[in-house]
Parts: structure tokens; sequence; C-alpha cells
């Protein structure tokens, strides 16, 4: 159990990793250096962010029709 709970853990690392690194345009060495807190609080303000700019041209979109 404890086993695949690590596995599992370090997937879900690696995919918020390069997440980041896509979402930021940053190298893998800035990303590695931050802290684990504040690489999560980092992850959620840019999810919601992307989704705020997403509603925005949505919104931008239904104006122009």
């Amino acid at each position: 159990m404890e086993y695949e709970e690590i596995t599992k853990y370090r997937k879900v690392m690696n995919e918020n990793i390069f997440s980041c690194i896509e979402l930021t345009k940053s190298p893998y060495s800035d990303i590695m250096h931050m802290p684990v807190n504040r690489f999560y609080d980092f992850l959620k303000w840019k999810a919601k962010l992307e989704e705020e700019k997403h509603k925005q041209m949505e919104e931008e979109f239904k104006n122009v029709r």
C-alpha cells in the first residue's frame, strides 16, 4: 500500500513539475529550486489566472458575434 502511494505521489509531482515548466516557460532547474509550498501555491495561482483569461476570451468572443 505504501509503495503505491509513493508511486502515485511521484507521478503527480512529475506531472505538476512539467505543467509548471510549460505554463511558465521556466527552466527545469528553476522549478526544482522552488520550495514545495511555494510551488503548489504558484500552480494554483497560475491555473486560476489561466482560467480567468480563458473566461475573458470567451466573453469577448461572444460580444463579437
